[in-house]
């Protein structure tokens, strides 16, 4: 007999760097997200199976090896987040404003939720609360929000190393901008609640696009809204082409702090490099913002930072607003998808009031 599994809501956010999901039971229980590679590829047929070797492929954290339906009724056969950085895979990052519609997307929500409910053989989910980059909001949202919302399936191994079809539905897919569910998980933070009184900003830094709001008295200010094409795939591609070295490895080594990495049976030293590069892209990012706010950045009280490249470039953005209060929000790389499960709530709580 299956085991089905009802969500009532969920967080989901597709980084540049790692996925992030969690859901109410997650959130009744003060669980963190499920955090893992935001990386997915689809699978060759080796020379050698895993089954010739004796090698077990039940679906884990570790190994997200599923086979995906989508809604072209094709399926697609993937790896996902840490086994394709097991198998040295080239690729799997994708950066691109319309990502949401590739299958890779699907791929990586869909062994998400299984990661959480491995046993489960058919997830509904009522509310998905996701996110979008400001500048693409208002044009993407409804196609995200289509691209999601209906049904599913997957084919993967379950603990007994099975073959198993898992059903999936999510009801309804709600599409927020993505800096405003860091507000929202900022204004929850406890020792925040006055902040709004103040003339505050937040600055969402990712792969590709800084997002930027600033509010005055609790009110956003309508002309504060931007979005500028610059994040941290900049420096990987810099980092990269001037090493000569697979984007990917480079991505890896940056998110962790590595000061070196193993190429081609050699250490190379990319502390210097990188760290010219995160100079660089915090600059720009700077300039765009003072120009974005020009009429009142002046007054700002204090800019908050978040996103996955937050944590990175904290210091340098720091040094380059100069008097300009700079603060790196807690759980940076998580803020969002913590906003976002926090207007799943808000959205249930209106539906039954």
């Amino acid at each position: 007999m299956g085991i089905n599994i009802n969500i009532s809501y969920a967080g989901w956010d597709s980084g540049y760097d790692t996925c992030k999901l969690i859901t109410n039971m997650m959130q009744n229980n003060n669980q963190s997200p499920l955090v893992f590679p935001s990386l997915a590829k689809e699978r060759s047929k080796g020379l050698i199976s895993e089954k010739e070797l004796g090698i077990g492929r039940e679906f884990s954290k570790e190994r997200m090896l599923l086979e995906v339906k989508d809604k072209d009724d094709n399926y697609y056969d993937f790896m996902v987040g840490d086994y394709v950085v097991t198998q040295l895979e080239t690729g799997g990052a994708n950066y691109e404003v319309d990502k949401y519609n590739a299958p890779e997307e699907l791929a990586k929500l869909l062994a998400g939720l299984t990661t959480l409910h491995p046993n489960a053989t058919s997830i509904t989910v009522d509310t998905l609360v996701t996110g979008l980059p400001i500048q693409h909001h208002r044009n993407h949202k409804e196609d995200m929000r289509k691209r999601f919302e209906g049904k599913f399936e997957a084919r993967l191994n379950n603990h007994k190393g099975e073959k198993v079809t898992v059903t999936y539905e999510f009801k309804n897919v709600v599409v927020i901008p993505q800096a405003a569910g860091a507000l929202l998980y900022y204004l929850n933070i406890a020792g925040s609640e006055n902040v709004m009184n103040n003339k505050v900003a937040i600055l969402d830094i990712g792969g590709r696009t800084t997002d930027g709001l600033a509010y005055n008295q609790g009110e956003i200010i309508k002309e504060s809204p931007f979005s500028a094409n610059v994040g941290m795939s900049n420096v990987f591609r810099t980092v990269s082409n001037q090493l000569n070295i697979d984007e990917n490895k480079i991505r890896e080594a940056v998110i962790n702090g590595e000061d070196t990495i193993r190429y081609n049976q050699e250490e190379k030293v990319i502390k210097e490099i990188v760290n010219s590069a995160c100079h660089d892209v915090s600059r720009e990012i700077v300039n765009e913002t003072r120009s974005e706010w020009r009429d009142f950045i002046s007054v700002i009280d204090k800019i908050l930072v978040v996103g996955g490249s937050g944590k990175i470039l904290e210091p340098y953005l720091k040094e380059d607003f100069g008097k300009i209060e700079v603060e790196l929000v807690d759980n940076p790389q998580e803020a969002n998808v913590l906003g976002y499960v926090l207007r799943g709530q808000a959205l249930k709580s209106k539906e039954e009031a």
